[in-house]
């Protein structure tokens, strides 16, 4: 992670783990969050989608819009939505906080991010739900609105790595493709309701 503002999230996420691979949503406490809370986001696993349940100010400011109720793919380039798939995937999975490397384009040059995505189980066994973060690594000028479709992957990778392989850098890291697991977690996910 190159923020401390990332990994301060990434250390209260990890604090509420108690030994078990994701917290509970309801072990969230937004007030030792406030400072954060503007660059935080959820996301909950909804059919085959995932979609934004809220999002903070300042990210709701880079795009000039609300984006409740949108689909997560929808912030991505066409060509890195598979690459953001993946990694949100692998969280939900692995039950793993993972760092997405990105560059948000605009006309006026493209401004480098990060982005968190840290497991959460509303209720239940399996990680439903996904907290998210983030932040422009560099500051973003007043005016600049990005359009959705603008944020273009660079690699992920989960966020206890600590060195960044030089293929991820040059080629972005290639995984298989795991859309068939989201069929199952959704599956998973809904037998689970069912008992």
């Amino acid at each position: 992670m190159q923020s401390e503002r990332t990994q301060d999230v990434y250390e209260y996420w990890n604090s509420l783990r108690h030994g078990q691979s994701a917290p509970l949503r309801s072990d969230f406490d937004p007030a030792v969050l406030r400072r954060r809370l503007p660059d935080l986001f959820m996301l909950e696993l909804r059919g085959p989608d995932l979609l934004f349940r809220l999002a903070g100010t300042r990210i709701c400011e880079l795009y000039r819009r609300e984006l409740r109720h949108e689909r997560f793919l929808s912030l991505w380039q066409v060509a890195d939505r598979d690459k953001a798939l993946e990694a949100a995937l692998a969280a939900l999975r692995t039950e793993e906080a993972v760092v997405i490397s990105l560059a948000m384009r605009h006309a006026l040059g493209d401004t480098p991010c990060e982005m968190l995505l840290m497991p959460i189980r509303s209720s239940g066994k399996l990680a439903d739900r996904l907290l998210g973060c983030l932040l422009p690594l560099t500051s973003v000028s007043i005016g600049k609105v990005f359009s959705l479709g603008s944020m273009q992957a660079k690699y992920w990778l989960p966020a206890t790595d600590t060195h960044v392989p030089e293929e991820a850098v040059s080629t972005g890291l290639t995984r298989p493709d795991i859309r068939p697991l989201l069929q199952r977690l959704v599956d998973a996910a809904r037998m689970t309701r069912r008992r």
